[in-house]
């Protein structure tokens, strides 16, 4: 939002009942303008049909933001909601696809979805991520994940419904800035949540929902250096020491399951087990139920 763009190479040009471009990848249409914008930041085409009621089509090959890090820092303590001032109802119809979307040094894969206006709100359908780890979709798996955006009296709230999964989520936690202390076969996350602020505007501490956990085959790793911290609120071993447990032969090169499973309800930084959540490995099988805060990191 408010980004310049600088040394930009612009190519424009009509178009009108044309064929597929194979360089836009933009299909058969109305009478539109067809924009190709090319820097560091961002390379793609933009079409805009006369048509007011036609969506516009972005496709991009990258879209690159770069960060300061302070300013991050800054935005993060203050948790300021970059988009608050954005009406979704004002927005375009517009279906987007980027193959690469970056923030700094952190690349966040492949996005597209579709865009469409409702009233005082925006439906986000098609929602999709792709990356050689991860993966966002519906819950079935092989269609695109919804968000609905709302706007109501200048307060945003927006719901999200979609499976999150990863195959080693030690490749995965890095890029989302968490520690690499889960190792996973595979790991599934099928999500109801709601939040208040706009889509950009997530947050552990502001989600109210549920999210079904299935994680296979892998370890905790770190767990005696006290790092290894699950949800950013608490570390394993602390938790195995409250529990009067001494796993100290099997966790220090790291503790090995089978299957971690269960169902989580978010209530604006509280995660309240709902049923057993259960940790089951080779040698151990632990039954967790109860609470963490997330706000002031307590069990």
């Amino acid at each position: 939002v408010g980004q310049e763009l600088e040394n930009v190479h612009t190519q424009v040009s009509r178009s009108g009942g044309i064929e597929e471009d194979s360089e836009s990848g933009f299909g058969p249409g109305d009478s539109s303008w067809l924009v190709h914008l090319e820097n560091e930041l961002l390379s793609g085409s933009f079409m805009f049909p006369d048509d007011e009621l036609s969506p516009w089509t972005i496709n991009l090959d990258y879209l690159r933001f770069p960060v300061d890090d302070e300013d991050v820092e800054v935005e993060l303590e203050d948790e300021v909601d970059i988009l608050a001032d954005i009406n979704p109802a004002t927005l375009p119809d517009l279906d987007f696809r980027t193959s690469e979307f970056s923030l700094g040094d952190k690349h966040f894969g492949a996005w597209e979805f579709v865009l469409r206006s409702l009233g005082d709100s925006a439906s986000i359908s098609e929602l999709k991520m792709t990356t050689p780890d991860a993966q966002i979709r519906d819950f079935s798996g092989d269609t695109g994940a919804n968000l609905d955006w709302r706007y109501d009296n200048g307060i945003h709230t927006t719901s999200f419904n979609g499976l999150f999964s990863a195959g080693d989520m030690a490749q995965v936690l890095p890029g989302w800035g968490y520690d690499a202390n889960v190792e996973s076969e595979s790991a599934t996350f099928i999500s109801n949540l709601q939040w208040s602020g706009s889509p950009v505007a997530f947050a552990l501490e502001k989600v109210v929902g549920d999210v079904q956990v299935d994680i296979r085959n892998g370890r905790f790793v770190d767990i005696d250096s006290g790092g290894s911290r699950l949800f950013g609120a608490f570390s394993f071993d602390s938790l195995v020491r409250r529990l009067q447990l001494d796993f100290s032969d099997l966790y220090e090169k790291g503790l090995a399951y089978d299957a971690i499973g269960g169902s989580l309800y978010f209530d604006r930084g509280i995660v309240a087990t709902d049923g057993p959540f259960e940790i089951s490995g080779p040698s151990s099988k632990i039954n967790i139920e109860g609470r963490l805060n997330l706000l002031n990191e307590t069990i």
